[in-house]
C-alpha cells in the first residue's frame, strides 16, 4: 500500500510538472497570438490606406486611359479627313498639271509651226 501510495505521489508530481509545462507553453502561445493580433491590427489600417491609394491610382489611370483613347480616336478621324483632303488636292493638282502640260504642248506646237512657217518664208525669199 505504501508502494502504491508512493507511486501515485510520483505520478501526481509528474502530472503536476506536465500541467505546469503545458500551462507555460499555453501562456507563451497565447502571448504569441496576442502579439500576432497586435501586428495584424496595426497592419490593417496601413493596408486599408495602401488599398485606397492603389484604388485611387487605378481610377486615375483608367481616366487617363479613356482620355487618351478618346484623343487617339479623335486624331484618327482628323487624320482620315486630312488624308482624304490631301488625296483630293493631289488629284486636283494632277489634273491641273496634265491640263497645263497639254497647254504647253499646244503652245510649243504653235511656236514650231510659226518657226517652220518663218523658215519657209525666208527660204522662199
Amino acid at each position: 500500500s505504501s508502494d502504491t501510495s508512493q507511486t501515485l505521489k510520483q505520478e501526481n508530481e509528474n502530472l503536476k510538472r506536465q500541467i505546469t509545462t503545458l500551462t507555460q507553453e499555453h501562456d507563451m502561445a497565447v502571448e504569441s497570438l496576442i502579439e500576432i493580433k497586435k501586428q495584424i491590427n496595426s497592419n490593417v489600417p496601413k493596408l486599408h490606406n495602401e488599398y485606397r491609394k492603389v484604388s485611387h491610382e487605378l481610377q486615375s489611370l483608367r481616366s487617363k486611359y479613356q482620355s487618351s483613347l478618346a484623343n487617339i480616336i479623335s486624331l484618327e478621324k482628323e487624320n482620315d479627313v486630312l488624308t482624304a483632303s490631301m488625296h483630293n488636292k493631289t488629284d486636283e493638282l494632277e489634273e491641273k498639271l496634265v491640263s497645263q502640260g497639254r497647254a504647253h504642248e499646244e503652245a510649243l506646237r504653235v511656236m514650231r509651226e510659226e518657226r517652220d512657217a518663218t523658215k519657209r518664208l525666208f527660204k522662199e525669199s
